[in-house]
């Protein structure tokens, strides 16, 4: 990854992207800094995960074709007004969690990492998009016996915003068992027909456990 960093760094890719949404082109300059941002936005699908290796590999060597891909993909993430509701919810429920500037002694010792961070930690822009936190036990971790409200737990191997170790201390604490995905990233309720099974069952009987034997055949990636 270091290697297709440099590249970028030293030829940053430079090109107009159409906004899927307005139609209006968007000059876009991706740098290696970019690049690690653009890792983990690849990560929320599960078409891509397996050809990361791949595809670093090719930018090492020049080839820009999956940061196209990529740069298409991401504008919508980063211009859609979605986002701005997701930065409002979380700097309302997360900024207890995290002092932003506990970040920038990380950033100044791994620069390269700073546009992945900031991505991230939506935290770090809460005082400039003014939403104020949300007080009290908000921020609490439910336990069993908290609520009667029927639960499941579904998580991806390989997601990057919300890592399986966060979903399991929350499946402890509350006495189930999370549904670890070996194929999936971001969103693994729609990353299989199986996962999709399983959440359509759960839906249609909450009180019942839903039959997950599918996930017997489900295997990890074959990273190309």
């Amino acid at each position: 990854m270091a290697k297709a960093a440099k590249q970028l760094d030293d030829e940053p890719y430079t090109g107009e992207v159409e906004d899927p949404a307005t139609g209006e082109l968007r000059h876009v300059e991706i740098t290696g800094a970019d690049m690690y941002a653009g890792m983990f936005r690849a990560m929320y699908d599960e078409t891509l995960i397996p050809v990361l290796p791949t595809a670093l590999t090719a930018i090492a060597e020049g080839d820009y074709g999956i940061v196209e891909q990529l740069v298409q993909e991401s504008v919508p993430f980063v211009t859609d007004q979605i986002e701005g509701m997701t930065a409002s919810v979380d700097c309302a429920d997360r900024l207890p969690l995290l002092d932003p500037a506990s970040l920038d002694p990380f950033v100044e010792e791994h620069p390269e990492l700073g546009s992945l961070v900031y991505l991230a930690a939506a935290e770090s822009g809460c005082e400039e998009w003014g939403v104020p936190a949300v007080g009290g036990d908000f921020n609490t971790l439910l336990e069993e016996g908290d609520t009667d409200v029927p639960i499941i737990l579904m998580a991806g191997r390989f997601d990057p915003v919300t890592p399986s170790k966060g979903s399991q201390r929350v499946a402890d604490a509350l006495g189930k068992d999370l549904l670890l995905f070996p194929n999936a990233g971001h969103g693994a309720v729609s990353s299989s027909d199986c996962s999709r099974e399983i959440w359509f069952e759960f839906l249609d009987d909450p009180s019942q456990d839903p039959d997950v034997s599918c996930m017997d055949d489900l295997e990890p990636p074959a990273f190309g």
